[in-house]
């Protein structure tokens, strides 16, 4: 399926284009718009798509300029011009620019279709591997329904249906690499060792390799991997695996390969999915949690630290059962954040707090989450010492994390304090950087979020503990919150 930019100045051309390509899916997917050059070419060197439909005449920065910008990146991206100057010097230029069609204004439905539709037959077969691959990432990543993923490949790619192959996923634990630049070094080394395989790139981190030959050495591939990557680096294969199996083989080597990593030691290694597996020893760890959360009460950050490191010293040298390592890692994470929030919500650290939580989720070996949570107990260290909020601040904050269950107004509140509440609306603004009713919201949606994790509550008893008895209006202001209902919610974090 082509990945297809738009980039017109005039907006009703522009969603006409869009419409079209809505209307009849097989030409492609439109995945950006752009409405002049300048925005266009930012927006195609990030994205890399295989078809650009632009306009020629366009403020900023016309679409030849573009192009013509885009050209020394390499991209191996399709160009189709529109214009309603019938000029040859831009037809000239256009052919100059390797551009694949010219349109002329009105645009006929037809036209377009046709020319979206012959490009896609030009698509060498060289590329096939990585068109394959497109497909399999969006099945994958569910994107596309399984039915549909098994109706692209017996109609595209029918000569991989009966074959099996070694599955090879890759995971590496990028810091500041050059992301992209490590890619194509790997689809080099791929393309040097093999000769029959799909690659599919599904995260920064993540790697996935379809390998249809069986004389491959993958200690040599890994060496050769480590070679141009600091990070560490793991690799895990499995044998006989076929597209109808594809998908769980998928998940489950996902989810495991982090802690195969070798939690406590984060070395790169090689490993076949059928090695053992341990069991943690639930009383040592939870033993240890009780700890740290009188640590993270008393504001003994350097003990936490510690406690830390010996939740992962149990680990190391271990394969354990990964939902036992992802259960106690997360319960520490939800520790440091009830009983913290507070501080990290604050205006003076919520955008550090921001990025240390985007730094938490892509975590997935030792040194990452030791290095989140460093990170979060300086924020922790630095608001004690600064003495955050004032007297009147603190003692609200106080009173919304104990009664959040209950009805509560800053009227109330205010009228508790014996002063007015337009007084300490402003005050708790000024100090926290959002109002008394979206903190309030925030608090009960996190706790909700919190509950969710579980299937001990029902959706309308995770309502009521949170301060909304009408479980419908809960339902609206949680979608509202997250983007996605609580439902939807709990069933993406299981």
């Amino acid at each position: 399926m082509l990945k297809i930019v738009v980039v017109e100045d005039e907006i009703r051309t522009r969603m006409g284009i869009v419409n079209v390509i809505k209307r009849y899916p097989e030409l492609g997917e439109v995945i950006g718009v752009a409405e002049d050059g300048k925005r266009g070419l930012e927006m195609i060197s990030q994205v890399e798509p295989d078809l650009v439909i632009s306009d020629i005449k366009m403020p900023n920065m016309t679409g030849l300029e573009m192009i013509e910008a885009l050209n020394p990146l390499g991209l191996k991206t399709k160009y189709i011009l529109l214009t309603g100057y019938a000029e040859f010097e831009y037809a000239r230029d256009a052919i100059r620019l390797n551009v694949a069609s010219y349109l002329l204004k009105p645009i006929i439905v037809d036209d377009i279709i046709s020319e979206i539709k012959k490009l896609e037959k030009t698509l060498s077969v060289k590329n096939l591997k990585f068109s394959v691959s497109d497909v399999l990432s969006d099945y994958l990543l569910d994107k596309i329904s399984e039915n549909d993923f098994f109706a692209i490949i017996k109609e595209e790619y029918a000569r991989y249906m009966d074959k099996d192959f070694d599955m090879i996923l890759i995971y590496i634990a990028f810091f500041s690499e050059d992301v992209k630049g490590i890619k194509k070094q790997i689809r080099a080394i791929l393309e040097d060792m093999f000769t029959d395989f799909i690659v599919c790139f599904l995260s920064n981190n993540t790697i996935l390799v379809l390998n249809f030959e069986k004389t491959i050495s993958y200690d040599l591939f890994l060496s050769k991997i480590k070679s141009i990557i600091s990070a560490n680096v793991g690799l895990l294969y499995k044998e006989g695996v076929s597209f109808n199996n594809i998908y769980p083989e998928y998940l489950d080597m996902d989810k495991n390969i982090f802690t195969f990593l070798e939690m406590g030691i984060g070395r790169a290694i090689l490993l076949d999915f059928g090695h053992a597996r341990y069991s943690l020893d639930s009383v040592f760890i939870d033993t240890l949690i009780r700890k740290f959360k009188k640590s993270i009460n008393e504001k003994d950050y350097d003990l936490c630290i510690e406690l830390i490191n010996r939740v992962f010293l149990e680990f190391e040298g271990k394969l354990y059962v990964v939902d036992d390592v992802i259960y106690y890692i997360n319960s520490i994470w939800s520790i440091i954040i009830k009983e913290s929030k507070d501080v990290l919500f604050a205006k003076n650290d919520k955008i550090s707090f921001l990025r240390i939580l985007n730094e938490y989720r892509k975590a997935r070996i030792k040194e990452e989450y030791l290095r989140v949570f460093t990170m979060i107990f300086q924020v922790l260290k630095t608001a004690d010492e600064r003495n955050v909020y004032s007297r009147l601040v603190s003692k609200t904050l106080r009173k919304i994390k104990k009664e959040y269950m209950h009805p509560i107004t800053l009227q109330e509140i205010a009228e508790q304090f014996d002063v007015t509440h337009i007084y300490l609306s402003k005050l708790f603004r000024d100090e926290i950087g959002e109002g008394f009713k979206d903190y309030l919201i925030r608090v009960r949606m996190e706790e909700a979020m919190y509950l969710l994790q579980s299937n001990t509550y029902k959706v309308s008893e995770v309502a009521e503990a949170v301060g909304y008895p009408n479980s419908k209006y809960f339902c609206t202001i949680f979608k509202k919150y997250t983007g996605i209902s609580p439902s939807n919610y709990r069933v993406n974090e299981r």
